[in-house]
């Protein structure tokens, strides 16, 4: 049996400020179009930029003094299910002999190689019985050695 820990690290200054930024501007659409909305017109301008300024440093100032505790689980692979363990408590398995939907996917953020009990549908809706193994938190090896034992779960399946 194979495990590896995950864990997060910190949050970068750009995220920060990123996280910040998207907040602020998900206020402002908001609070400018419930103001259009309750008084049919929009607001001032000035009153806007204000808000928007508060709560961009707000934002800032609240993420660099508390900034949240970051997730680590472990990913435990053995020759009948891949479980992932978080605080010793298993939150994700896919079994052996259940393995419907095995794909690599693409996006933005990386390869993520999908692993589920249920079909290319159901894997949107159910998530308790799939399992997202990123590609960058295994070498090249490791990640093909997985990738190769999924596949062959999902030939050897029940249907």
């Amino acid at each position: 049996m194979a495990t590896y820990h995950i864990a997060q690290g910190p949050a970068t200054p750009g995220k920060r400020v990123r996280d910040s930024f998207v907040f602020t501007a998900i206020w402002l659409l908001g609070f400018s179009s419930f103001e259009r909305l309750a008084n049919g017109r929009w607001d001032y301008r000035v009153a806007l930029i204000a808000g928007g300024v508060v709560c961009f440093i707000g934002g800032i100032l609240t993420s660099f003094l508390w900034p949240r505790e970051r997730k680590s689980f472990d990913l435990e692979f053995d020759d009948d299910e891949i479980r992932m363990v978080w605080e010793s408590q298993v939150i994700r398995k896919v079994r052996r002999d259940k393995v419907r939907y095995v794909r690599e996917r693409w996006g933005i953020w990386g390869t993520w190689l999908v692993v589920s009990e249920q079909s290319s549908l159901g894997k949107r809706f159910f998530r308790r019985n799939r399992v997202a193994l990123p590609k960058r938190l295994f070498s090249q090896e490791e990640y093909e050695q997985i990738k190769v034992q999924a596949l062959s779960w999902l030939e050897n399946s029940e249907r």
